[in-house]
C-alpha cells in the first residue's frame, strides 16, 4: 500500500493517517459499510455529493463527479473505477514535486472525505471552491512539518491548489 509507504518525516496529522490506513482498507464509514452493518437503510445509502449511486469509499475519492471536478480541476484525471486501494496510483501533473507526491494526493483524499462528511453532518452544498481553498490552506500547515529540503514543495502545491479555482 504505497499510499502509506513514506520516506520522509511524518507531515501528516495522526488522524489523517488513520483516515489513509481506513481508506486503502475500505473501513471508511461509508454509506455502503453502513449499510453492509444494517446501520442504514437501502434507500439512504445513496452518495450526499452525487446522489447517483451507493457511496462506497472508491465512488466518494475518484467515482463521484464531485471528486471527479476535483482531480481534474488540479491537472489529474484518476479513472472513476480506480479503487480507493490504489489511491497510490492516482498521476499528478508535473508541478507536484515527485518526493512529496504522496502527500499531496493524501492532502486532496483528506479534504474530500472531510468535505463529504460537512455535507452529510453540517449540511453545507457541495463546494469545489471551498474543498480547494481547505487543501490549499492545509498544505500551508503541513509545509512545517516536511523536513526542510522539501519545504518548498508545497508551494507548487498551493500554487496548483490556488490557481482557477473551482
Amino acid at each position: 500500500m504505497p499510499l502509506l509507504r513514506v520516506r520522509l518525516a511524518q507531515p501528516r496529522p495522526p488522524r489523517v493517517r488513520v483516515f489513509a490506513w481506513l481508506l486503502v482498507q475500505n473501513r471508511l464509514p461509508s454509506r455502503a459499510n453502513l449499510l453492509r452493518k444494517t446501520i442504514l437503510a437501502e434507500d439512504e445509502s445513496n452518495c450526499p455529493l452525487c446522489g447517483e449511486v451507493v457511496e462506497t469509499c472508491s465512488h466518494l475519492v475518484f467515482g463521484c463527479p464531485f471528486a471527479r471536478s476535483l482531480w481534474e480541476s488540479i491537472g489529474a484525471s484518476p479513472p472513476p473505477s480506480l479503487l480507493a486501494s490504489d489511491a497510490a496510483l492516482v498521476s499528478l501533473p508535473e508541478g507536484v514535486p515527485v518526493a512529496t507526491s504522496s502527500f499531496f494526493r493524501l492532502l486532496c483524499l483528506w479534504h474530500l472525505w472531510k468535505h463529504r462528511n460537512g455535507v452529510v453532518f453540517r449540511h453545507l452544498a457541495p463546494s469545489l471552491a471551498l474543498v480547494r481553498k481547505c487543501c490549499h490552506d492545509d498544505a500551508l500547515l503541513w509545509r512545517y512539518r516536511l523536513p526542510l529540503d522539501h519545504r518548498e514543495d508545497v508551494l507548487s502545491w498551493a500554487a496548483l491548489l490556488g490557481a482557477h479555482g473551482g
